[in-house]
């Protein structure tokens, strides 16, 4: 067990993946251990730790069929490695909260559901980010845990750059958490079609990234 000062975990849910980092708590914070669990649900799943001590680092292969045993075996390696009661807090990154949330906030039921509601707008991400807050929540019940959206960096935008790339009828039913990926397809649309105008056209159009770029439904977008 790692001794000293209060600790704060990070979390990271992708598609296929859990990014972690966790941080001793003093005068600053102090990052003494990042890693992830990788290519989930597929074959060759790998677990990597490194640390500021070298002997914490290791990368191994990991049985992780989806991001439940995943994280499982995840929060069995921190309790053990950090201890229950050194554990103060879980800071979660989220894909988007929707017009409803922005900033970060400690989660709550209420919160869930709205995510929950809002799932089909990413279901590349929101899902898993949801099992993995409920995960913590069922083994450690009373330690708080932190939502930081990715859509606050667009929460403000002017109303002209929020509805240019989305469709009408998101708007109309009042949603916005169709903007990040709106605009990450309009981003990449727009380069295509720079690249494409400047060698004189494209033959084909191959798309390589994670699994939450090769999405079909954001290939079909773009």
């Amino acid at each position: 067990m790692l001794p000293g000062k209060p600790r704060i975990l990070t979390i990271n849910a992708g598609s296929s993946s859990i990014k972690f980092a966790l941080f001793e708590v003093g005068d600053s914070l102090r990052r003494i251990l990042e890693g992830g669990i990788y290519r989930i649900g597929l074959p060759e799943s790998t677990w990597r730790v490194k640390g500021l001590n070298p002997a914490d680092n290791f990368s191994r292969m990991v049985t992780a069929p989806d991001h439940t045993t995943a994280v499982g075996a995840l929060m069995d390696w921190i309790e053990g490695r950090s201890g229950q009661d050194k554990l103060t807090a879980v800071g979660h990154r989220v894909v988007h909260g929707g017009p409803k949330y922005s900033k970060p906030q400690q989660i709550n039921a209420e919160m869930v559901e709205e995510l929950r509601r809002l799932s089909p707008f990413d279901p590349e991400h929101l899902p898993e980010e949801i099992l993995l807050t409920e995960a913590f929540h069922r083994r450690f019940p009373d330690l708080p845990q932190v939502a930081c959206f990715d859509t606050v960096f667009h929460h403000d935008l002017p109303r002209v750059a929020r509805l240019l790339p989305i469709p009408r009828r998101y708007e109309a039913q009042g949603v916005r958490a169709a903007e990040a990926v709106a605009l990450f397809c309009y981003q990449v649309k727009k380069w295509i079609g720079a690249f494409a105008a400047a060698l004189g056209g494209l033959d084909t159009l191959v798309f390589a990234g994670g699994i939450g770029e090769n999405a079909p439904t954001v290939r079909a977008r773009i």
